[in-house]
């Protein structure tokens, strides 16, 4: 009974994995194709100030693109994770700290809509997301058998 749990669970893990992984590649690429707009979007969450507002809206595409790739193939699954939770922890922060300066503003991460988000909602999102993030991180660690669940690569 216990083997069919276990397939079970590494099944849902393997499903979770896929999905987060194509989650984090399709946002991140659609925000490397309007980097101007997604520019403003991080600038108005008056966090971090021109130049270094364009410095993180081009560069967290693109760590997103290649924590998406990595959950995929599940290649360098450990540092994917770390990387992943860190860009949600990070937004997270983004989203509360906008949330209780009462900014009327869109959260960027879905669209290139000018419309205000509903940041509460953005937030419950996140929170799934990590959730979903440290399942799969558990499940790494206790995984025994590796089913598609990523190598370490070892240097020569």
């Amino acid at each position: 009974m216990a083997g069919k749990s276990t397939k079970t669970k590494r099944i849902a893990a393997l499903l979770l994995r896929i999905a987060l992984g194509v989650f984090f590649i399709y946002f991140g690429g659609e925000k490397l194709f309007r980097l101007d707009e997604f520019t403003a979007q991080v600038g108005n969450y008056r966090i971090v100030m021109d130049p270094w507002d364009a410095v993180v809206a081009y560069m967290m595409p693109c760590f997103e693109v290649v924590v998406g790739l990595c959950l995929v193939s599940g290649l360098l699954m450990r540092g994917a994770l770390l990387t992943g939770a860190g860009m949600i922890f990070v937004f997270m922060v983004a989203v509360g700290q906008a949330m209780v300066r009462g900014l009327d503003i869109n959260c960027g991460c879905f669209s290139a809509s000018n419309k205000p988000s509903d940041l509460g909602w953005h937030m419950v999102l996140l929170v799934g997301i990590m959730l979903a993030i440290g399942f799969l991180a558990l499940n790494e660690r206790m995984s025994r058998g590796r089913h598609f669940s990523g190598k370490r690569l070892r240097l020569p």
